[in-house]
C-alpha cells in the first residue's frame, strides 16, 4: 500500500522519464521475490476504472508491509456504475461484431442482471462474504483459473478486486458454461436437423450458483422428473454420479443460493427454479433500466417498417385452423415448410425453424430470403439472425422480432423459434405467434425467462406491399373481382363467387367498420384476405391475370359490377365470415358463431363477434 505520493518510473537506473504519480488509494503490486535494484523495486499499478495496468519501478522506502484482502476491498469504493454499465454494453457489441470471437453467453442485460442478483450491484455488498470479492463475488481459486487460461493477460491476484477485470472473467465463465451446457444437452434424441441446445439466461445462472453439472442434472428433474424433490439431496445424488474433480460442495452451492433466494430449512427444485426465474427477471428490468440511463446509445432502436414475414406467419395460422400437425394436412404443410428452405423432410422433425424460415422467403422480400442461415430449421441458429438484438426485458420489442426460447418439459428439439406479437401487461409472460406449438401453427404464452435471444432485420417494404399500395389507388371493382378470383376461383359455381362477395359487402356495411371503410380497404386490409397476403402464390398470379384474363376472372368482374350496382342477391344470410371446409379457426368456434350457409367449399357465419 503507498504512504504517500511516489513516482513510477520506466525503469531501475532512469529518473529522467516519469511514468505518472501513485495517488491516494491507488493499488500498486510488488510480487512475491521482487528484487530490488539501486533502492527500486519492480511493481505493478492499478487504476480502478478502465484502463491496463502500468509496469514500473518505485523507491523501495515507499512501501509498507503487505496488507489482508479486506484492505484491498477498501479500494473497490471506487465502483462506478456509470463506466461498468456501458463496459457490459462494450463486450456484448464486441462480441456480436467480431471483434471478440462470437460468443452466445454475452449478453449486456444479462451480465449485469447477474451482478445485481449477486450484490444488487452495490459496492457495500462486495466483500461481504469471506473469501469473495467484487460484483460477481469471485474467489481466489476462481480467478487463478481465469489467470491460468489467460497467461498473455495481466491478470494477477490483485486484479480480482477490480471491477472491469471482473467483468471479464464473468463473461469468461459464463460462456465456457453456455458451451458446456449446449454440448452436454445436444443429444442424438433431438429432432432436428444437427441439432444444437439453446441454453437460456436461467441456466446461465443454475450453472453459476450450482456448477454446470448440477445445473443439468436439476433442469432435468425440474422438466421430467419429480420438481418436488429436496435441491439438497438433488445436488448430493448428482455428486454421486460424476468423478471427484467434478463434484461441488453441496454446502458452498446451497450457501450461494441461499444468498440469491430466501428459503426454509427444504428447498424444493420447483421452489428453486420459480424463485431464481422471478429473481432473474427483476434483475433483468432493473438491468434495462440501467443501460438506458447510463447506455442508452447501446440499445437497439424501434424499427420504422413493419416485418413482412408476419403477414405470412398469420395466413398461415388461418391455414392450421388448429389441426394437429398429426394429421395428413398437418404433415403435409410441414414438409412445404422443409421445402421452402431447401430441405427435404417428411414432416416429423422439430418444425419451428423451417416456419420461421418459410415465413422470410415467402414474405417477397429478397434480404429476407437471403438471411437465412445454412441450417433454419435448428433453432440454435437464429440466436444471432438479423441485423438487432432486443434486450429480453425491453418494453419496445416490435411485433415479429424472433425470439428464440430454451426448451420445453419434455421437449425433443434443441430449443424454440418463434415470432414476438406481445408481452402480457401485469404478468412475466409475453405471446409469440410460430410454428410448432402444441403440435400445430398459433398464438402461445411463454415466460420471459425462458427467452435466449431476441433478434430483427431491417428491411424496405416488400414488393407485395408495394403492389398494394399501387392497387388501394386503383379501380375498386377491379379490387373487388381481383379478390373473388384469388378468393374462389376453385369453386366449383359461380354461387360460390358471389357469396364470397357477399362477404364482402356485409363487411363494407358494417357499422363500426371494423373490417376497413370501403371496398378497396375492406379487401385490402391486412389479414382479411388471404390472397392480398405477403408471399401469397396468388399474388403473382392475380397481376398476370389482368393482362391475360380467364373465364373465371370475366365472370368475377361480371359479378362485382353487379355488386356495386346492387342487383346481387345475398346468399349467405348476412354472413362476414367464412372459411375453407377442410379447416376449423378459432373464431369459428367462438358461442356466438352461427352457420349461416355451406356453399361449395366455403362455410359462412354470422354472429361473430
Amino acid at each position: 500500500m503507498i504512504t504517500t505520493r511516489p513516482r513510477i518510473y520506466r525503469d531501475a537506473n532512469d529518473d529522467e522519464h516519469l511514468i505518472n504519480l501513485i495517488f491516494e488509494k491507488s493499488l500498486v503490486v510488488v510480487e512475491e521475490g521482487a528484487v530490488a535494484v539501486n533502492g527500486r523495486v519492480p511493481v505493478t499499478s492499478y487504476k480502478l476504472i478502465g484502463a491496463d495496468p502500468v509496469e514500473g519501478w518505485i523507491e523501495e522506502s515507499f512501501l509498507i508491509q503487505s496488507v489482508d484482502d479486506a484492505a484491498i476491498a477498501g479500494l473497490l469504493n471506487g465502483f462506478d456504475e456509470a463506466h461498468f454499465v456501458p463496459e457490459c454494453c462494450t463486450y456484448q457489441l464486441r462480441a456480436s461484431t467480431g471483434a471478440t470471437p462470437p460468443s452466445f453467453g454475452v449478453s449486456a442485460d444479462y451480465m449485469i442482471a447477474l451482478a445485481i442478483i449477486l450484490t444488487e450491484l452495490k459496492p457495500e455488498n462486495f466483500n461481504k462474504v469471506p473469501g469473495l470479492t467484487g460484483p460477481y463475488q469471485v474467489s481466489p481459486v476462481e480467478w487463478a483459473a481465469f489467470a491460468a487460461a489467460h497467461p498473455e493477460a495481466p491478470l494477477g491476484p490483485f486484479r480480482r478486486f477490480l471491477s472491469f477485470p471482473q467483468l471479464r472473467y464473468a463473461v469468461w465463465k459464463s460462456t465456457l458454461d453456455y458451451d458446456a451446457i449446449t454440448a452436454m444437452l445436444t443429444a442424438d434424441d433431438l429432432t432436428e436437423v444437427d441439432q444444437v441446445f439453446v441454453p437460456s439466461f436461467l441456466n446461465l445462472l443454475h450453472a453459476w450458483l450450482l456448477g454446470v453439472d448440477a445445473a443439468i442434472h436439476v433442469d432435468a428433474i425440474h422438466r421430467e422428473g419429480d420438481p418436488n424433490v429436496a435441491l439438497e439431496e438433488a445436488l448430493k445424488a448428482s455428486n454421486t454420479a460424476l468423478p471427484k474433480e467434478k463434484q461441488i460442495d453441496v454446502d458452498a452451492a446451497m450457501q450461494a443460493v441461499g444468498r440469491v433466494i430466501k428459503h426454509g430449512d427444504l428447498l424444493t427444485i420447483d421452489s428453486f427454479v420459480e424463485q431464481t426465474a422471478n429473481a432473474l427477471n427483476k434483475a433483468l428490468k432493473s438491468a434495462f433500466s440501467k443501460i438506458k440511463k447510463h447506455a442508452s446509445s447501446y440499445l437497439a432502436k424501434v424499427p420504422s417498417t413493419d416485418a413482412p414475414w408476419m403477414t405470412v406467419a398469420e395466413q398461415q395460422k388461418t391455414r392450421w385452423g388448429g389441426q394437429s400437425e398429426t394429421t395428413d394436412d398437418g404433415r403435409a404443410m410441414v414438409r412445404e415448410y422443409f421445402a421452402s428452405i431447401g430441405i427435404d423432410n417428411d414432416g416429423t422433425s422439430a418444425w419451428c425453424g423451417a416456419f420461421a424460415g418459410h415465413c422470410l422467403v415467402q414474405s417477397g422480400n429478397e434480404k429476407l430470403a437471403e438471411s437465412l442461415t445454412n441450417l433454419p430449421a435448428r433453432a440454435a441458429d437464429w440466436v444471432n439472425w438479423g441485423d438487432t438484438e432486443f434486450l429480453s426485458s425491453d418494453p419496445k420489442i416490435p411485433e415479429g422480432a424472433v425470439v428464440v426460447l430454451h426448451p420445453t418439459a419434455g421437449s425433443t428439439a434443441s430449443g424454440h423459434v418463434t415470432f414476438f406479437k406481445r408481452r402480457i401487461p401485469g404478468s412475466k409472460k409475453i405471446e409469440c405467434l410460430g410454428g410448432n406449438q402444441s403440435d400445430t401453427c398459433k398464438v402461445s404464452t411463454y415466460p420471459v425467462s425462458r427467452i435466449r435471444a431476441v433478434r430483427w432485420m431491417n428491411v424496405d417494404p416488400t414488393p407485395h406491399q408495394n403492389a398494394l399500395s399501387d392497387y388501394a389507388s386503383g379501380d375498386a371493382v377491379l379490387v373487388v373481382a381481383l379478390t373473388l378470383w384469388g378468393e374462389a376461383r376453385g369453386e366449383p359455381s359461380r354461387k360460390g363467387r358471389e357469396a364470397v362477395a357477399n362477404v364482402i359487402a356485409n363487411r363494407v356495411a358494417d357499422d363500426r367498420q371494423r373490417f376497413g371503410s370501403g371496398h378497396k380497404g375492406v379487401c385490402l386490409k391486412p389479414w382479411q384476405f388471404s390472397c392480398w397476403n405477403a408471399g401469397d402464390n396468388n399474388l403473382q398470379k392475380m397481376r398476370a391475370v389482368q393482362d391475360n384474363p380467364d373465364a373465371e376472372f370475366e365472370e368475377c368482374m361480371d359479378i362485382a359490377d353487379q355488386m356495386f350496382l346492387g342487383s346481387l342477391p345475398d346468399h349467405t344470410g348476412g354472413a362476414q365470415y367464412y372459411h375453407a371446409n377442410y379447416v376449423m379457426p378459432k373464431w369459428a368456434r367462438h358461442p356466438n358463431a352461427e352457420v349461416s350457409a355451406v356453399i361449395g367449399n366455403h362455410i359462412f357465419y354470422t354472429g361473430v363477434p
